[in-house]
């Protein structure tokens, strides 16, 4: 996702009042885009499922420097792939879950879950 998409997603909703209290959005998206140059992290949106980067989803770390990207099932049929993000923290915490709820309500190229 592009840095004007990150930015006009999570402002939307937000006050006339709180929107003064930010930095410009342009200088916003100018530091996103230095930051991620800076980490090597600069993914363009895939044309399609086959063009994924996996290498490039494999350097993605938390906050807490932990790795992200968990798995890729790789092109089902060539048309399906399943891709699982998460950390080892988090599958620690779901092996001791006594249910799982899957959320699918948002409106993406791709499905995904989660956890």
């Amino acid at each position: 996702m592009n840095p004007k998409k990150i930015v006009k997603q999570a402002t939307k909703s937000a006050s006339d009042g709180a929107m003064k209290l930010l930095i410009s959005k342009e200088h916003m998206f100018r530091a996103i885009r230095k930051i991620r140059r800076e980490k090597g992290f600069d993914i363009e949106d895939p044309k399609s499922i086959a063009d994924i980067n996996i290498a490039k989803l494999q350097q993605v770390e938390t906050i807490h420097v932990q790795k992200l990207f968990f798995g890729d099932t790789g092109l089902v049929d060539g048309l399906h792939r399943s891709l699982i993000f998460t950390t080892t923290f988090l599958l620690q915490i779901l092996t001791r879950a006594k249910g799982i709820i899957v959320d699918a309500t948002f409106d993406v190229s791709f499905l995904y879950v989660y956890l």
